[in-house]
């Protein structure tokens, strides 16, 4: 694989997984425990996660299993991330 093709695959990945840090983060920030999630479904309740239905499935299936350690794990994942941009 050429040097080029294999730096636009290293950056598009890169930029995919910062948005979806991102992602989660929003997440995170507007959990809401009565939001319909991994561990309690409700079809008839509104969804007020900012990540919509998704979000708050993916930050109740994170604070369930790891609590607030879910923000540690994201900064570590996204410093890695952003290291592997900067340094390639």
């Amino acid at each position: 694989m050429s040097p080029n093709i294999k730096n636009t695959l290293i950056s598009f990945f890169s930029f995919f997984l910062i948005a979806f840090s991102l992602y989660i983060f929003i997440s995170l920030l507007s959990y809401d425990s009565s939001d319909s999630g991994y561990w309690y479904r409700d079809s008839s309740s509104t969804v007020n996660n900012l990540g919509g239905p998704l979000g708050a499935f993916i930050s109740d299936y994170l604070f369930t299993l790891i609590g607030f350690g879910s923000y540690l794990l994201l900064l570590i994942s996204s410093n890695v991330v952003y290291s592997s941009f900067i340094l390639q």
